[in-house]
């Protein structure tokens, strides 16, 4: 009978190879799926300056990402969902799906949530609950295409918006007579026979005779899916996950 004996060299040296691939493997998965998603960020950001009408810094910034951890292995893409501003880039619900904000249209589809200052008109009885406010053609609009807020703020004290007192209290007929550059600004109405035949809105007079629209307020505006925040996040995800991975691998000396 003939014996054959194979013995294996630096069988110990690969077991503690296999046992280092191990111990690294969830950081190397948390560090490919973080570079993904900075890769998916940078390919939002194109797409908002092509997809929005003059995107402002504030929009163009509401984008960050949220890291991989060894834990979670998982990197996310969001709009922040916490700022000084009145109006949040998006809300999110106890899952972290995406529920509200203004850019939540954009993305899902339908109607919006209301600004702070339609809130404002809804609650003095200048606005119906069911209409939201939309810029009329004499209004100005800066350079992203947005009304100011100064000039927001100017409107909405002159009708009566506010129930404060100091920067934001409402225009007064005294102060009126004191500011000879106040803007003539006025609800129209389809219940006040003087101003029935507008569309309902605030208006500006202009000279005796002529008004021009600053606000129109028409029922909830529908906005179509425009921005495919999802559909590019996850074509990019499919593209540049397995080249990450691998570049990861590398950084942590587990590829050659």
């Amino acid at each position: 009978m003939i014996k054959i004996s194979v013995t294996l060299t630096g069988l110990d040296k690969v077991k503690k190879q296999l046992r280092e691939f191990e111990r690294k493997l969830p950081t190397v998965a948390a560090m490919a799926a973080t570079m993904t998603a900075k890769d998916v960020k940078l390919e939002l950001f194109g797409k908002m300056r092509t997809t929005f009408d003059r995107p402002t810094p504030y929009t163009l910034n509401s984008l960050y990402v949220e890291p991989a951890t060894r834990s979670t292995m998982e990197a996310r893409v969001r709009f922040k969902d916490h700022t000084y501003k009145a109006n949040l880039p998006a809300t999110y619900d106890s899952q972290g799906n995406l529920q509200g904000g203004w850019v939540a249209p954009q993305i899902l589809g339908g109607g919006r949530q209301l600004k702070r200052s339609e809130r404002r008109m809804r609650d003095r009885g200048i606005m119906r609950p069911n209409q939201f406010a939309v810029p009329g053609g004499g209004i100005k609009l800066d350079k992203y295409g947005n009304v100011s807020r100064a000039q927001m703020i100017q409107v909405l004290s002159r009708v009566q918006a506010f129930d404060g007192v100091g920067f934001d209290a409402n225009t007064t007929a005294r102060s009126l007579k004191r500011n000879k550059n106040a803007r003539p600004y006025f609800v129209a109405s389809p219940h006040d026979r003087r101003s029935k035949h507008l569309a309902p809105g605030i208006y500006e007079r202009v000279g005796q005779w002529r008004v021009r629209p600053i606000l129109l307020f028409v029922k909830s505006p529908h906005y179509r899916k425009r921005f495919m925040f999802y559909e590019v996040g996850n074509a990019v995800a499919a593209s540049e996950f397995p080249l990450n991975f691998e570049k990861a691998l590398k950084q942590a000396r587990l590829w050659d």
